[in-house]
């Protein structure tokens, strides 16, 4: 009994002094910083113009003495001879501080991107309060021109960004990358990468398609309607729109397609590395253009056509990968580096990757025809 009474009193302190902890934070030091919410850098010229958004907290006393903050967001630019130089254009004229721990976005103009943007990367590394997995992407137009779109807003541009290639990435039309991701291959010649790549058209900000990275520089675009490949192979639960018609009919065939199950396997023969990917596919008709009736005979060919079809938009693009980039951008050295660790040490990825023999087996089962949803309850 003694223990407890003794016990008591030091609870209630330890509790007082945790909630001292959980009231208002430091707002002292908040009202001295300004919180960067995007970044974006771009070349004018022979400089670099570094740009972005932040966001303040003003302190103010109400009429009845109640004191309370208000948010403002505003933009901030400078002009120097590299990334480093704007940097510090921008913070002699800042009255805060700069805090970089809710940075949501950076945005690589094309010009600076093609320039390379990998010194960049490494800041944010490097930089004890940078987060370390802000979104990454690549615009059309000038990065200040995206961040400063439109001109008159209440909301961050470096938010909505974010937002849309989060939810276009769920919905499996894009590819979420971060700087965590993209610095993984830091070390590893002939890997490359897509990021996304986004501009502004029918007077919003959109998802233009994916940029192509090859030595953390720019070298190519590739535009949205030509990504499924892509898509089929990099994005996490690819589910994608498939509009397929048949030789002798003159109806078309609208089709949801979703990967059920992507395995990559390697070996190395003959000096040579293989890389064998093998996709099986469930699909649902979501409509078509004249109502008829499927046949199993029909039913098998649209799942030739729709295994052709995506096997042939993964082939193109990865003998494009091969032969016009020549570095691997779907991060096949993963599988090879796990499943061959000691081949993959006596050879180069860079010279075995461009010459590798791929092999790509699609299968496709076709699960509805019905273009009801069986799961629906009846209102009636």
């Amino acid at each position: 009994t003694g223990v407890q009474t003794c016990a008591l009193p030091i609870l209630l302190m330890i509790l007082i002094v945790i909630s001292s902890f959980t009231g208002c934070w430091d707002s002292e030091d908040v009202n001295k910083k300004s919180f960067i919410l995007s970044t974006g850098l771009d070349k004018v010229g022979d400089n670099v113009e570094g740009t972005g958004e932040s966001t303040e907290f003003v302190g103010f006393t109400g009429e009845k003495g109640t004191q309370s903050q208000q948010q403002n967001l505003f933009h901030y630019s400078g002009i120097g001879k590299d990334a480093e130089s704007a940097r510090l254009n921008i913070e002699q004229e800042a009255s805060h501080n700069f805090y970089l721990g809710e940075t949501r976005v950076v945005v690589f103009g094309k010009s600076y991107a093609e320039d390379g943007i990998l010194s960049y990367l490494n800041r944010i590394d490097s930089t004890y309060d940078y987060r370390k997995t802000p979104l990454i992407v690549v615009s059309r137009e000038p990065a200040k021109q995206i961040l400063n779109y439109p001109s008159k807003r209440s909301l961050s541009t470096g938010f909505f960004i974010e937002d849309s290639i989060n939810i276009l990435t769920k919905n499996s039309t894009a590819i979420y990358t971060n700087t965590k991701d993209m610095l993984f291959f830091r070390n590893n010649k002939g890997v490359g990468f897509f990021i996304p790549y986004i501009g502004i058209e029918k007077e919003s900000i959109r998802y233009l398609g994916l940029g192509v990275i090859k030595n953390f520089k720019l070298v190519d675009i590739i535009k949205f309607q030509d990504t499924d490949g892509i898509l089929y192979l990099l994005n996490a639960k690819p589910a994608l729109e498939e509009i397929i018609s048949l030789k002798d009919d003159k109806n078309k065939y609208i089709f949801k397609v979703a990967v059920k199950k992507r395995n990559v396997t390697t070996d190395y023969s003959n000096q040579k590395v293989i890389i064998n990917i093998d996709l099986n596919l469930s699909t649902s008709l979501q409509c078509q253009y004249k109502m008829e009736p499927i046949s199993k005979q029909l039913n098998k060919e649209l799942e030739n056509k729709i295994s052709e079809k995506v096997k042939k938009d993964i082939v193109d693009i990865i003998n494009k990968s091969q032969n016009a980039y020549g570095c691997d951008t779907f991060e096949f050295i993963k599988y090879f580096r796990a499943q061959n660790p000691i081949i993959y040490k006596k050879i180069k990825w860079e010279d075995k990757y461009t010459s590798a023999k791929v092999n790509v087996n699609v299968k496709t089962k076709i699960i509805n025809t019905d273009l009801k949803d069986s799961n629906a309850k009846s209102k009636m």
